[in-house]
């Protein structure tokens, strides 16, 4: 994964997106607050 963060993500995030970024379907279940929509963001502007 090499991608230039506008903002860049906690380490949760980043954690989340390393999980994610190779698989065709993936769901978040994280806690509300802790940036999903952000990770989700940030996997869609790596495509």
């Amino acid at each position: 994964m090499n991608y230039k963060f506008k903002t860049p993500p906690y380490k949760h995030q980043l954690r989340a997106l390393e999980k994610s970024w190779e698989k065709s379907y993936f769901a978040y279940f994280m806690e509300m607050g802790t940036g999903k929509s952000k990770v989700l963001l940030d996997n869609i502007a790596m495509l």
